[in-house]
């Protein structure tokens, strides 16, 4: 009754009368992909028209869940504490695949809690970068543009010393989104 998007999407309702619990529906999901034709999820794969498994070997828990977004967002202290029931779950139907956790290229307090208290239950990081220069499209200022991509190695080395203080080795990187927002002349007010 309070999905923010319920009235916008007819279907939505119906789903979530009966979808099962987040934790199930994840692992429904690595069964739905991953499944032999033996599983419920599988035949239904099969039925809708792809019998062989797809095989996806990487899983991330969440998209951003420390965003803006109302639907999966919450706490670093909640992801935390349910990130190993998450992996517990989706490897119980497929043990081979790696499932990761949904870290923040830019709050060492969200990584931090992550790495303490769920992170020997991942097997890689992931995260994203965006980056805005503050530049006009029109200009053409490759510069500007380019020089996002100098503070990822930092970025990256802050990440690994965090990880290696509160987890006490790395794990894998994934950097599963990077991207460019450029302003434009009808932005003005995102200019400085």
């Amino acid at each position: 009754e309070t999905h923010p998007r319920r009235d916008s999407i007819p279907w939505i309702h119906d789903y979530l009368a009966t979808a099962p619990d987040r934790v199930e529906l994840a692992a429904d999901w690595v069964e739905y992909c991953n499944g032999s034709e033996a599983t419920p999820m599988g035949r239904l794969r099969a039925k809708n028209g792809h019998k062989e498994p797809y095989n996806v070997l990487y899983w991330e828990v969440g998209n951003e869940t420390y965003g803006p977004d109302a639907v999966g967002k919450c706490s670093a202290e909640t992801y935390a504490a349910n990130f190993q029931r998450f992996s517990e779950a989706m490897k119980a139907r497929d043990p081979k695949i790696l499932v990761g956790l949904n870290g923040h290229s830019h709050d060492a307090d969200w990584d931090r809690e992550l790495l303490k208290t769920a992170g020997k239950f991942a097997d890689f990081w992931q995260f994203h970068i965006y980056v805005t220069p503050k530049c006009l499209r029109k200009n053409h200022n490759h510069d500007e543009i380019t020089f996002g991509a100098a503070a990822v190695e930092a970025n990256i080395t802050a990440l690994k010393q965090r990880m290696l203080t509160h987890l006490g080795r790395t794990l894998p990187v994934i950097i599963s989104e990077y991207g460019y927002f450029l302003m434009t002349s009808e932005t003005p007010e995102m200019l400085t």
